[in-house]
């Protein structure tokens, strides 16, 4: 999977856009095992952005650590996402999925 890029955002006067990208759960895991989850990797400068490709090291099987957490939801002011042209604007797991 690639990376899925939300935004633009603004951050500390940089604009940029968050980097998501989906990682699939082993067979065997409790539970979530044959599903996927989304990892925050951070804000990434738009210049920066352009030159980030998805890293090799998640190319295999590796340790997540973090925190899960759920959906966002729109307030009346953020703009729709378009999948069919990967613009994100917000974490809608049921639509990114």
């Amino acid at each position: 999977k690639d990376i899925l890029w939300f935004g633009p955002r603004r951050e500390n006067g940089t604009i940029g856009y968050h980097g998501v990208l989906p990682f699939k759960i082993r067979s065997d895991f409790p539970v979530y095992g044959g599903r996927y989850m989304l990892a925050n990797l951070g804000f990434a400068p738009q210049a920066v952005r352009e030159a980030w490709q998805t890293p090799d090291c998640c190319r295999g099987p590796i340790t997540l650590e973090g925190i899960l957490r759920q959906s966002q939801h729109p307030s009346w002011r953020t703009a729709r996402n378009v999948p069919e042209n990967n613009f994100w604007q917000i974490l809608y797991v049921e639509q990114v999925a």
